[in-house]
């Protein structure tokens, strides 16, 4: 122990000078460095992300305005539909009621000798026309004497001096009857399809209410009239069953 003391007295005193430590200025530096560069990279990072940003309004903007018109282009062609469709009702309204008015302001005589004349009110004047076909004189309302049953028997001359027969039952007088027999016979105005069927019924209706009713007896031969008494029905005078049998 002693020696060791020896030992340490005799050894040569030497003074410590602390070795300057010269790598922190480099340190502080390199420190310095990364935060400029984080600092430039936060800038940048947030500049870009305000671009964007304003990109994507500018996009968000562009995708409302384009979504507005198109909502608004959709709007105006279904308005335009809507539009449309009422102006062609209205249309079809205005002509119904013009027809009717037409119609209510027309009418069809028969004179004494069959001719047939379209009465037409026109601004307050009566504006007549003359038809190209004319009821015969032997035209007639028919009557079974047996069963009530009756018959429009019409008898027309057309332009060409051909003579028609229009046998209608007085059953059937629609629109449909009606046109499908005077259309058979070749006889009707020179008016459009709708018009022609609109005169030809009140030709008819002017027919039955006007020409004379003559009484036709069931068949030929011997049978009961509507008295219950016998009696001969002569073949020369039209029956009822010809009637019938015309008509099919």
């Amino acid at each position: 122990m002693k020696l060791n003391m020896f030992y340490q007295d005799q050894m040569p005193y030497h003074s410590y000078t602390p070795v300057q430590d010269i790598s922190r200025p480099i340190e502080q530096k390199s420190a310095q460095d990364d935060l400029l560069s984080r600092e430039v990279q936060k800038q940048q990072i947030k500049t870009m992300g305000s671009w964007d940003r304003e990109q994507n309004k500018r996009s968000i903007q562009l995708e409302e305005a384009q979504g507005k018109a198109d909502i608004d282009l959709r709007k105006s062609f279904e308005l335009e539909k809507i539009r449309t469709a009422a102006n062609v009702e209205r249309a079809k309204e205005l002509a119904n009621v013009q027809s009717c008015r037409e119609l209510q302001q027309t009418e069809v005589q028969v004179s004494t000798d069959g001719k047939i004349m379209i009465t037409r009110e026109l601004f307050g004047e009566d504006k007549k026309q003359k038809a190209d076909f004319q009821v015969m004189a032997d035209s007639r309302v028919l009557i079974c004497e047996n069963n009530g049953k009756g018959v429009l028997y019409a008898i027309f001359r057309n332009s060409s001096g051909k003579e028609r027969e229009v046998i209608l039952p007085l059953s059937q007088t629609d629109a449909k009857t009606i046109e499908q027999k005077f259309t058979a016979a070749g006889i009707g105005f020179k008016f459009s399809r709708k018009r022609n069927l609109e005169l030809l019924i009140k030709l008819v209706q002017t027919l039955i209410e006007n020409l004379p009713t003559a009484g036709l007896p069931l068949r030929s031969g011997w049978q009961k009239n509507a008295m219950e008494e016998w009696e001969y029905v002569p073949t020369e005078i039209l029956t009822w069953e010809e009637i019938e049998n015309a008509k099919l």
